[in-house]
């Protein structure tokens, strides 16, 4: 599958973000987060769930499990699919270079 907006995020105010940019910019169709076992073991404050996304808006979420992306259910994701540009926020981890090759414009990243 092909997908234009990639948003990377993980915390409580992701949500918020991801609905303006979805509403208000441009749709977004893949939002990449962690899933919960890799928060407990990273200790990550301010942690939501993205799911939710999916019911409300119909945006995929991909949950991976290494913050730096490198578990191997991620690393198929990505191989098994094309990616034009991601918008990182909230991410605190650097998304590794096999990450960033993936997608045709880059991965931007906002520091907040």
């Amino acid at each position: 599958m092909h997908y234009k907006v990639v948003v990377f995020v993980v915390k409580d105010t992701s949500e918020n973000i991801v609905e303006f940019i979805h509403h208000t910019i441009c749709p977004v169709d893949l939002v990449i987060t962690i899933s919960p076992e890799v928060t407990k073991k990273n200790q990550v404050a301010g942690y939501k769930g993205l799911s939710v996304l999916t019911e409300k808006y119909g945006i995929m979420v991909h949950e991976a499990d290494s913050y730096f992306l490198t578990d191997d259910k991620t690393q198929g994701f990505l191989k098994e699919n094309t990616f034009d540009i991601g918008i990182s926020m909230g991410w605190q981890r650097i998304i590794p270079q096999s990450v960033l090759d993936c997608f045709v414009y880059g991965i931007f990243r906002f520091i907040g």
